[in-house]
């Protein structure tokens, strides 16, 4: 099983890609995420810029803790904050895990 899956809809649908490790760029993938679930107790960061680099901050998921914590799963990431106006829909270049 994949550490992370990712989906270029919501609700999981779409493409999807399995990640078992970092990846400094997402290439075909950059800026194309709008649902993912993490699995085997992992935790992984979001990037909106290659090589692990921000704008505006990276975001923390992980199986652990769940609502008020980390999360494992995200159906809709537009219902995520990413800047004043934005949110992570379509915004994540790289990906790292913790």
């Amino acid at each position: 099983m994949a550490r992370l899956t990712v989906y270029d809809e919501i609700n999981f649908g779409g493409a999807s890609l399995d990640i078992d490790g970092d990846i400094p760029n997402l290439g075909d993938w950059n800026n194309r995420i709008s649902s993912f679930k993490v699995n085997d107790g992992s935790f992984v960061s979001f990037y909106d810029k290659p090589n692990y680099e921000t704008g505006v901050g990276e975001s923390l998921f992980g199986t652990d803790h769940g609502i008020g914590g980390y999360m494992k799963e995200v159906r809709d990431l537009r219902e995520f904050p990413h800047s004043l106006f934005g949110n992570w829909n379509d915004e994540i270049m790289s990906i790292k895990f913790r």
